[in-house]
């Protein structure tokens, strides 16, 4: 009966040891990915400020730097760029923040981690924040960016359409 005891509280444990290195590899930010937007922009019309591509920018985190991807306007193309080599970011149990700009060490970045907010911070002011949605693998969150572009580039085109020129 002891024996019988002890192999249930063996197996207990390792459920247990298992379960919390999955709640602590879920919380790590490496190796996920965000796509942050502000709806209301991204719903407007395309215009000479281009709230839609203003409106949405995504981050994919690794073991210390993070890459961000935003969208632009050439001509009547929509296309998509990343930063090449990233910035490092920092982490503590409210946030994770970033310097987007080495040279401006007063404007950062910061998202929330219980809510996965994205907000734009000058001297300790936000200037914006906007919601964001998380992807914990890579290739859902590249082939959601294609998605995207796509999306933009369609939304362009029907705004264009009926235009002479």
């Amino acid at each position: 009966m002891g024996s019988m005891k002890m192999s249930c509280l063996k197996v207990l444990g390792m459920v247990l040891y298992l379960s919390i290195n999955t709640n602590i590899a879920a919380a790590t930010v490496a190796n996920k990915g965000l796509v942050c937007r502000d709806q209301q922009q991204f719903s407007a019309k395309f215009s000479d400020l281009e709230p839609p591509l203003l409106s949405l920018v995504a981050h994919w985190f690794d073991e210390t730097r993070v890459n961000t991807t935003t969208w632009n306007r050439n001509n009547d193309h929509i296309t998509m760029s990343t930063t090449r080599r990233g910035v490092p970011y920092k982490t503590n149990v409210k946030e994770v923040t970033w310097n987007p700009d080495a040279n401006d060490k007063d404007k950062k970045i910061s998202i929330d981690r219980e809510t996965a907010m994205r907000s734009v911070v000058l001297s300790e002011k936000i200037l914006v924040s906007v919601s964001c949605q998380i992807f914990y693998e890579r290739k859902e969150f590249d082939e959601y960016l294609k998605g995207l572009t796509k999306s933009l580039q369609t939304k362009y085109n029907a705004e264009i359409a009926d235009h002479k020129l």
